[in-house]
């Protein structure tokens, strides 16, 4: 019998994992895991030959995430398969049904990494030094073949400082210097969206980055500002200074860091005002507020401006 959680999970669904998994396979529980905030995610637990398997589905069921990007099953089956050839654990792709036809929505199977999301970690310096090193290892990877290429999610052209903010000076000069030109930077594989929760520990060692449909051939600079403002935001912009400093000093250099990405980075929280991003809370980060988070993006903003010059 297999145990479904509180959900139902469909008889099309199930044949499908079974057909993927091979006959021999038992499957033994198929539930939804908490954190996933643009698709379904499922914990998937099958037993074959004596030996245990643990699989994570992904079932896209954002339309709007689909019609934007049709391609998108295929998208995350091509950075799986290119994200394995860095030195840190990442899921490996197991079954894909991009159109839905068989599972009866668009849905990706893949290994399962052991560990969970470390928000409170102890050790708070060796937690940043690992995800550093993450990251730095993900960015050795060439992505010249790739398909997908990095963007702004927000076109500065068309953007105006936040009616929330009281620094309206201080927003009119971050989108006047991101309407200019962009700094010249090499290219490489990235993850576009490295931050904490995308991260798994297990005995206070880093196991596994996660989540990747939106990796890309990009600026390894992007990688550092996303994890930067997501830091800023959750930890406070010391916490962000703290990752910068010693990100480039794992990478023997900048490792790619210009601000200009930092200013994309922030800039594409508007129109805001930001919100507590609820995985956060999902995974314990307590006593965020919105005037908190304010505070903290224009703070982290003043300290890029600065940056800039």
């Amino acid at each position: 019998m297999i145990e479904s959680g509180t959900g139902r999970i469909s008889d099309a669904l199930l044949d499908w994992l079974q057909a993927v998994l091979g006959g021999e396979t038992q499957i033994t529980r198929v539930v939804p895991q908490d954190g996933g905030t643009s698709s379904a995610l499922y914990l998937v637990d099958a037993r074959r030959g004596g030996r245990d398997l643990h699989l994570l589905l992904r079932r896209y069921t954002n339309s709007e995430w689909l019609a934007e990007e049709p391609d998108l099953p295929h998208h995350e089956a091509a950075a799986l398969e290119r994200a394995r050839r860095a030195s840190v654990p990442t899921p490996e792709l197991v079954a894909l049904d991009a159109d839905g036809a068989a599972a009866g929505t668009p849905s990706l199977l893949m290994t399962r990494l052991p560990g969970a999301v470390v928000l409170q970690p102890r050790d708070f310096d060796g937690w940043l030094r690992q995800q550093a090193q993450a990251l730095l290892s993900i960015h050795t990877l060439d992505a010249h073949d790739l398909p997908w290429r990095y963007f702004p999610y927000n076109h500065p052209a068309e953007m105006h400082p936040p009616v929330w903010s009281q620094a309206q000076e201080l927003w009119e000069q971050a989108i006047d210097i991101a309407r200019g030109p962009a700094p010249d930077h090499r290219l490489c594989f990235i993850h576009r969206d490295f931050h904490p929760v995308n991260v798994l520990f297990q005995d206070s060692h880093l196991s596994g980055v996660v989540d990747w449909p939106n990796a890309c051939s990009g600026p390894p600079g992007a990688d550092a500002a996303w994890m930067r403002i997501n830091l800023a935001l959750g930890w406070g912009p010391q916490a962000a200074e703290h990752f910068l400093q010693i990100y480039q000093e794992q990478a023997g250099g900048g490792g790619g860091y210009h601000p200009y990405l930092d200013l994309l980075a922030i800039l594409e929280w508007l129109p805001g005002p930001p919100e507590v991003y609820p995985p956060w809370v999902t995974f314990g980060l307590r006593g965020l507020t919105g005037a908190r988070m304010i505070a903290s993006i224009e703070s982290h903003l003043q300290s890029v401006l600065k940056k800039l010059g």
